[in-house]
């Protein structure tokens, strides 16, 4: 989903998508130019979707150290796992900042997950859709099934994250960026964010507790500052985008970011991040 920003985002921000041998598409650059790195993992909000500097490049200026930010929209555990060649970039750095992922973007016995996640296939009825449209097919059925297939998902994405994070060799610190804390109850009702929960959907304390325990260090960036964000283009005038929705329907455009970690949400999780990441580094302030 990196091109895809840089094309849909072009009149708000350039992205400076660049490309890694071996790697399908792109990443949010710059790119790195030394063997002396950091590693981001996550998904758009670790990219940093509207925002000019996220956080994996104000913990590069901090900590005078290249940040190679492997964020992409969308993704699950299953993306990083299935490419042995990030895995590699990944393992090669100094430390691995893991932001914890949207469980949305997980298969199931019912919905097989295709490309980065972003869609796939409902296995019920043969037809490709987003997960959004799934989740809402989902909830036409007996509540029964959907509780099934909740945990179900939940489960594999467990596996695939304790996958994830016992591959990753560096210092881990798995981050936690979200405008709610772990602890959440899902409804079986719609709209889907009463089951899904804010993001990283599905994915509540206990799931936190147990990949925590496989990461060195656990940092919890709890905040809502900046949100609503107005959207801007690059001369400084109000613009519109066309966002992302809880609903099946496609095409909602928004001239302000209400789902994407906000600038300032960025600055408080590199707060949160420099001391540990100073620690893990050995720099001195």
């Amino acid at each position: 989903m990196a091109v895809g920003y840089q094309v849909s985002d072009a009149h708000i921000i350039d992205y400076e998508i660049h490309e890694l041998a071996g790697v399908d598409g792109g990443f949010r650059g710059p790119p790195v130019s030394s063997d002396e790195y950091v590693v981001c993992l996550g998904g758009a909000q670790t990219f940093g979707r509207f925002v000019q500097t996220p956080f994996p490049r104000l913990l590069s200026h901090s900590l005078r150290i290249e940040a190679l930010n492997l964020g992409r929209g969308g993704v699950g555990p299953s993306f990083y796992l299935n490419s042995p060649r990030l895995l590699q970039y990944t393992n090669r750095a100094r430390m691995v900042i893991f932001q914890v992922l949207s469980g949305r973007s997980q298969s199931n016995s019912l919905f097989r997950i295709t490309g980065s996640g972003m869609r796939g296939m409902n296995l019920a009825n043969g037809r490709e859709m987003s997960a959004p449209e799934f989740y809402t097919w989902l909830m036409g059925r007996d509540s029964q099934l959907v509780r099934m297939i909740v945990e179900e998902t939940r489960e594999n994405y467990l596996s695939a994250m304790r996958q994830l994070l016992d591959a990753i060799t560096p210092p881990k610190v798995l981050l936690w960026l979200s405008v709610r804390g772990p602890n959440y109850e899902e409804c079986l009702q719609l709209p889907l964010g009463r089951l899904w929960g804010e993001f990283p959907h599905f994915v509540n304390q206990v799931m936190v507790d147990e990949m925590r325990s496989r990461a060195d260090v656990y940092v919890e960036c709890v905040s809502r500052r900046g949100l609503p964000q107005p959207i801007f283009d690059r001369i400084g005038s109000p613009t519109s985008f066309q966002g992302f929705s809880l609903s099946p329907s496609e095409g909602v455009m928004k001239t302000s970011n209400r789902y994407y970690p906000s600038p300032e949400m960025h600055e408080d999780a590199a707060e949160l991040l420099l001391p540990v990441c100073r620690k893990i580094l050995g720099i001195s302030k």
